[in-house]
């Protein structure tokens, strides 16, 4: 075995073995220090008084649905290179989303994740991001994945099916085109229309991958209805402007499930040169983050405090409409605010692995080639057996498209 499949084994072991929780088949997001992986993770009564925010946001259970999506398309990638057979872990994913897509009663409401100890509690915000990978995922395993079990086919359907039908009850002029909380309530970060250049395709593509996978009309015509806007708003993006990873990873998903449907075919052409533009962007951050790693000479793998144990910081976003006043709708949102040991090295590898698939995804090659060699010998020198955090997600997701393509 050489370092590299090495490095990349070290990924994939660390991620089943230390974030996965075979209770709830989902992944969370970092593991405590001492014996109990998930100790620090909220408890039911926490969950229950939206405590501390009602994203979860710094509790180490905020990206669970994120999370899962990411491995269903690494999965579906790794499994064209090397003829293994996924299904397995693809059904135990599958699982994991379905509970974050049910467990509450509202199908079609994916929240972000659900608590270990209970298998049910939830906080009540999802987000655009949570959404995107999940649809993202689940559309890229259907189709590239031909021996995927039936069982396993029919969930991907019932699950797309209903998070296209709550965005049609819930995601309406009426409700401003919010996905809303979970208890019907305002809900940041869950606008999908009339919102930034990054985030106009996310109705649309949810639409699309319904209205392809399930082969119904309604949803192909939902997605008709929005694309033309949607496309004129989203070409509005600057390349050269800086862009957060989960703003370019979440943008190029979305346009890479719309370029595949091929009921959308008069807009490929369009779509496909807006996805070469968002990886011009998200190649010249991928080399900038890659050399602060190459740079960085400090511990990659610090555990980061219970969340309980930090100090807090309101979410800035949540004072726009009533400036003295930390309540939201009801809920605080505080955020814990991790130790700058920590927040940089989650930064960095989150970022590299996010940056550098959006420009992979791109349909002219933008990264080169001895770029992608540096990524993979910077992955060789990481001890992932020792990583503490969910950084390797997307880490391995840009190191699986990069071996299709290099």
């Amino acid at each position: 075995m050489n370092t590299t499949e090495i490095s990349f084994q070290n990924m994939y072991s660390f991620l089943w073995e230390k974030l996965f929780c075979p209770e709830t088949n989902l992944f969370y997001d970092r593991i405590g220090i001492g014996d109990d992986r998930f100790a620090d993770l909220p408890c039911p009564e926490e969950i229950a008084k939206q405590f501390p925010n009602p994203n979860g946001w710094g509790t180490g259970m905020e990206d669970s649905s994120i999370n899962g999506g990411h491995m269903l398309l690494t999965l579906s990638r790794l499994q064209a290179l090397t003829g293994q057979d996924f299904s397995e872990e693809c059904g135990k994913i599958l699982a994991g989303i379905r509970l974050c897509e049910s467990v509450h009663g509202r199908n079609g409401f994916l929240v972000r994740s659900v608590s270990h100890v209970d298998q049910k509690s939830c906080y009540f915000n999802s987000s655009r991001d949570q959404i995107t990978m999940v649809v993202a995922g689940l559309y890229d395993v259907y189709k590239r994945i031909p021996t995927l079990p039936e069982a396993q086919r029919e969930l991907i359907r019932t699950i797309l099916r209903e998070i296209a039908q709550y965005c049609g009850q819930t995601v309406t002029p009426e409700n401003h085109y919010s996905y809303l909380r979970l208890d019907g309530g305002k809900a940041l970060v869950s606008d999908l229309w009339d919102c930034d250049v990054h985030e106009m395709l996310r109705l649309p593509m949810i639409y699309a991958a319904a209205g392809e996978i399930c082969e119904e009309e309604q949803f192909r015509l939902a997605a008709l209805q929005y694309m033309e806007k949607g496309l004129q708003v989203s070409e509005k993006f600057a390349k050269e402007k800086y862009y957060w990873d989960f703003c370019l990873i979440q943008m190029q998903l979305s346009l890479d499930v719309l370029h595949q449907c091929d009921f959308l075919a008069v807009y490929h052409e369009r779509i496909g040169r807006l996805m070469d533009n968002v990886g011009f962007a998200a190649n010249r951050e991928f080399c900038n983050v890659l050399t602060r790693c190459e740079n960085y000479t400090g511990d990659w793998n610090v555990y980061n405090p219970d969340w309980r144990t930090l100090p807090m910081r309101v979410t800035a976003m949540t004072l726009k409409e009533t400036p003295h006043n930390a309540v939201f709708d009801s809920y605080t949102y505080l955020n814990p605010v991790y130790i700058p040991e920590f927040a940089v090295i989650v930064e960095y590898q989150r970022g590299l692995g996010n940056y550098l698939t959006a420009a992979l995804l791109a349909k002219s090659l933008s990264v080169a080639k001895e770029d992608y060699e540096r990524f993979l010998a910077f992955l060789n020198r990481q001890d992932f057996s020792a990583c503490t955090h969910a950084g390797p997600f997307s880490l391995l997701h840009a190191f699986a498209l990069g071996k299709e393509l290099f």
